[in-house]
């Protein structure tokens, strides 16, 4: 039972661990979930849309855990 918790304990922590990254990314499926409707259909291109947004937020991610852990703040 011990190692269920401990499991469980460490899935959780993936997603909590950096909230920021994950409440952007949530963000991002939501703007882009409502694009079609403001766009109108264009196939092809929620994929590039949602695509293209978590690219970004992938690096904007990198680039403030790597700014963060040089100066030190780990």
């Amino acid at each position: 039972m011990q190692a269920v918790k401990t499991i469980g304990r460490e899935l959780f922590g993936l997603f909590v661990a950096d909230a920021r990254f994950t409440l952007a990314l949530a963000a991002w499926i939501a703007i882009a979930g409502a694009l079609p409707t403001v766009l109108g259909r264009i196939p092809g291109a929620g994929a590039v849309v949602l695509f293209a947004g978590f690219a970004g937020v992938l690096v904007e991610n990198l680039v403030h855990v790597a700014s963060r852990d040089r100066a030190g703040m780990r």
